[in-house]
């Protein structure tokens, strides 16, 4: 959670501003997202459906991408698609290269 406090300071010394002795006993995390949209955890965001578990962190503090699972193409394509505009994707079985 962040917290912001602002001020205006005023003239002379009189107009000088302090915070002190601040406590949050309860504190309820209000959602700033839509119904459909993901919150991003640690940084104020929306993030759209479409955009979650999608191998990029558009969060900036990777809650986006944390509860993806896990898919190794093995089986299937895991639910991802080849776009209309790309070639289409095919899967192989074969050895790995490795260097050495």
């Amino acid at each position: 959670a962040r917290f912001m406090f602002v001020g205006t300071r005023g003239k002379g010394f009189s107009g000088d501003i302090a915070i002190d002795d601040i406590a949050i006993k309860t504190c309820d995390i209000t959602n700033i997202c839509n119904d459909k949209d993901f919150m991003c955890l640690n940084t104020p965001k929306c993030v759209h459906p479409s955009m979650v578990c999608n191998f990029y962190d558009d969060c900036s503090d990777n809650t986006d991408e944390n509860s993806c699972g896990t898919c190794d193409f093995e089986r299937d394509y895991c639910g991802w698609t080849s776009p209309q505009d790309f070639r289409l994707w095919a899967r192989f079985r074969g050895s790995t290269f490795t260097n050495g």
